[in-house]
């Protein structure tokens, strides 16, 4: 009888150190995860930080282009006030009807194309 209970006994004392060991897994396991998904969930947020940076920057890119195109659309139209005024000046000129015959007709052009008060051709 003493033998069965010694048995009983090892084998209680067996199964309560398997369960601490278990139980020491099972919390290390715990531990692991936890610090994967911590690990993870800094990867997430950087990851969007940098989404987020990029968004920003792509942002700053288009209205760099949208107001180089503004600039570029400004500056032709100024051209071509320029344009326009130089040739009124060149028309208003009476040495430039004698000149060529290609302007006389290019004048005639315009005097009837522009308001009747304007003709000086």
């Amino acid at each position: 009888m003493c033998v069965e209970v010694a048995e009983k006994e090892e084998a209680k004392r067996r199964n309560l150190e398997l369960d601490r060991s278990i139980e020491c897994g099972l919390e290390e396991l715990k531990k692991v995860d936890e610090e994967r998904r911590r690990m993870r969930q800094e990867e997430d947020c950087e990851y969007g930080r940098d989404l987020c940076g990029q968004m920003e920057y792509n942002r700053r890119q288009r209205e760099m282009e949208e107001e180089e195109r503004r600039r570029m659309l400004e500056k032709q139209i100024e051209s071509e006030k320029e344009y326009q005024a130089r040739m009124v000046d060149l028309l208003n000129n009476p040495r430039f009807i004698n000149t060529h015959p290609g302007r006389l007709k290019l004048c005639k052009h315009l005097q009837q194309h522009r308001p009747k008060a304007a003709d000086t051709c």
